[in-house]
């Protein structure tokens, strides 16, 4: 009744052309890791009992939850922001380095949670039937780290339309299957499966950082020191998580989980000063007292 035009369809093809270019990049990354997070399984399916496929996949699931969650509302917050900026260099380059930084900050905090909680953790939630699982739930855990991690320079990408580089980081994610088989035929055992998933991981994490230099001139050499700075840290928590699960006195294990947190602080407001600052202020400005002014 109260249209000023007919309702019809239309062509195009400049419109159609562009929903192309920027789509079937990621209609390929969805298939990907459809099969990524299902090959896993599949392999642990065939080269073990179905009772250790429960536990795996038990573990699977726990880790990879939360990963979803904080990947898809980082997505949808950043990325708006990120496509606001991306024709001022300089105010794109300061948000590239506050998204890789603050990426790097919530997968290195889910890792440590995994690290030390993971085990207990998994048999809260399943039941002490799948406590086989505690093997390979921190490696799972360090995995879905990485990949929150690598969801930083993924959105800095998608938000210049540069829509091939999570296709292309996730294609090589995929080698972790090829290093998945290759375990199972020397039989290594199915941690060495779950370790390969990182190691696919931390190589699409490599992968996706060098397209942002090759396509978008990013200088993603100011990411050496957090970069290396979080990996340390998740070394260092799985020998600390080691021994607070195989240690018999409480007082050191307390210490070591309190005395590990410091260093993990200390060293995170040493390698990404002013990220840290960022967040910190967004917090007290969300939670503190802006709201009595």
């Amino acid at each position: 009744v109260l249209a000023e035009r007919p309702y019809q369809w239309a062509w195009d093809r400049d419109v159609i052309v562009r929903m192309y270019r920027f789509g079937w990049p990621l209609l390929i990354n969805g298939l990907l890791m459809f099969f990524i997070f299902q090959g896993d399984k599949a392999i642990v399916g065939a080269a073990f009992s179905m009772e250790v496929l429960g536990w795996y996949s038990a573990a699977f699931t726990l880790t990879l939850a939360p990963a979803i969650l904080v990947t898809k509302v980082a997505q949808s917050l950043i990325l708006p922001g990120l496509s606001r900026v991306q024709r001022d260099s300089q105010k794109f380059l300061d948000h590239f380095t506050l998204v890789t930084e603050a990426c790097l900050l919530v997968g290195l905090a889910m890792g440590v949670a995994f690290i030390v909680l993971g085990p207990e953790l998994l048999t809260l939630v399943f039941g002490s039937r799948y406590k086989n699982g505690e093997a390979v739930v921190i490696w799972l855990g360090l995995t879905q780290a990485v990949r929150i991690a690598k969801s930083g320079p993924m959105i800095v990408a998608i938000a210049c339309a540069e829509t091939k580089n999570p296709m292309l980081s996730n294609l090589a994610r995929g080698c972790s299957l090829i290093m998945a088989l290759v375990a199972v035929k020397l039989e290594w055992g199915i941690v060495a499966i779950a370790i390969s998933g990182l190691l696919g991981e931390v190589f699409a994490y490599g992968i996706s950082l060098l397209l942002l230099r090759i396509h978008l001139d990013m200088k993603i050499e100011g990411l050496l020191i957090p970069v290396i700075s979080c990996s340390c840290i998740s070394i260092g928590f799985v020998f600390v998580g080691e021994v607070i699960r195989h240690g018999d006195n409480l007082l050191l294990k307390i210490g070591l989980i309190i005395g590990g947190i410091a260093i993990a602080v200390f060293f995170s407001l040493w390698a990404m000063p002013k990220t840290v600052c960022k967040l910190r202020e967004l917090i007290v400005y969300r939670f503190g007292s802006h709201e009595k002014h």
